[in-house]
């Protein structure tokens, strides 16, 4: 049986306000509310509905046959409510027609407990109850979106979300020799699968073209790399981000998704299966042996501290975090969450201002050196607010 995992990226930033030096202990409100609100009508609008609308289709037209994963942050759930509460009821009847399956996450959409894995249980236990709240289910298999930094994190994530792990690249070894890391994690890789990248990435060039006359082309020679697995039994995990394909998700972008599903669906052995089911078979079936090759590099070459500002403010971020008294003060503060988005990061990166992504992606500010000052303003204010006290709780 050939087993294909979609899953579905959603993500809003939250955007921060200018917040000048004199502010500094003197006002400890961080957000753009207009921009933020702005920015959520937009990707809802543009992005989101357009894909929930195919992927209602789709359940509708093949019913539980099709079977998809949704990662997002529960910052993004929480300005969603705040700011288009009607996509979350649309959202929320997505769910009635079965198939969909959220994951676990962080409920920042942030890198903070991957260097710091004493705060991964806090994040996972926030976006664990909210998705249980807006949706009726909790989350059973973790995302782990960025490879650990220190220590036996993988282990640790392991014990949290029982149920399995889908890694988007393979554990890095934290430092580790391979020996010592096959010792101190035994086990780990029966309940970790690892996404496909290269094929990933062919989804969203295959959308940033937007071969309008020739989806369903495109979704045969796509259907061609599926099969052409070097083993064919593991199942293959597909990530899909809409924010990061140019310009709106129109019908004609869906033409692709239509066609795909429509001739993996007919192959009687291929099914789709949502990420739990991946890990754990069909009733009566032994467990599948999930894939766990890298597909690329495990290295951390990435977008969100390749510069010395992102690494600086990367390293106060940690600082402060580390200045947390007890697990119960990581759950005291709503903005803590906020304002570790790693969005704030992205936009400290040069590429941003290169012809390649200037005026495609949203970005506040006019170069990396001021989204940099902006931050690190804000965190020096917070982190003062934090030597004073503990941040009171706004949600």
């Amino acid at each position: 049986m050939r087993q294909l995992c979609l899953c579905f990226e959603f993500h809003c930033p939250v955007v921060l306000r200018r917040y000048r030096f004199f502010e500094i202990n003197n006002s400890h409100y961080y957000y753009d509310d207009q921009q933020t609100a702005e920015l959520t009508e937009k990707l809802v609008r543009q992005k989101f509905l357009p894909l929930v609308d195919l992927l209602a289709t789709l359940s509708l037209k093949y019913a539980q046959r099709f079977r998809f994963g949704v990662s997002t942050s529960g910052i993004t759930l929480k300005l969603l409510q705040h700011y288009q509460p009607y996509f979350l009821n649309i959202w929320k009847e997505l769910g009635k027609l079965g198939g969909m399956e959220f994951l676990a996450d962080t409920f920042s959409h942030t890198l903070v407990p991957f260097f710091h894995p004493e705060s991964l249980p806090q994040q996972l236990e926030l976006h664990k109850n909210l998705v249980e709240e807006i949706f009726g289910e909790p989350p059973r298999i973790f995302y782990q979106h960025f490879p650990f930094v220190s220590g036996n994190a993988e282990v640790t994530a392991k014990r949290l979300s029982p149920g399995g792990i889908i890694a988007a690249r393979r554990f890095a070894g934290n430092g580790r020799s391979g020996k010592e890391r096959n010792d101190n994690s035994a086990g780990l890789d029966k309940k970790l699968a690892v996404v496909d990248q290269p094929l990933s990435h062919k989804l969203l060039e295959i959308h940033q073209k937007e071969h309008a006359s020739n989806g369903v082309v495109q979704a045969r020679h796509f259907l061609t790399c599926l099969e052409g697995a070097a083993n064919p039994a593991a199942p293959r995990i597909l990530f899909f981000n809409p924010v990061a394909v140019d310009g709106a998700f129109s019908n004609r972008r869906g033409v692709f998704w239509e066609e795909l599903i429509r001739s993996w669906l007919a192959r009687e052995e291929c099914r789709l299966v949502t990420p739990s089911e991946m890990f754990s078979g069909s009733p009566g079936e032994e467990a599948p042996e999930v894939s766990a090759s890298s597909n690329g590099s495990p290295g951390m070459k990435n977008f969100w501290f390749q510069n010395h500002l992102q690494q600086e403010a990367l390293g106060e971020l940690l600082k402060i975090d580390r200045m947390m008294p007890d697990p119960d003060s990581r759950m005291a503060g709503e903005d803590w969450y906020f304002i570790q988005d790693m969005d704030h990061l992205f936009f400290m990166n040069s590429r941003f201002f290169s012809p390649l992504f200037a005026g495609k992606y949203f970005n506040p500010y006019n170069s990396p050196y001021e989204a940099f000052i902006n931050y690190m303003n804000i965190l020096e204010d917070y982190s003062g607010k934090l030597e004073k006290g503990k941040p009171e709780f706004d949600g």
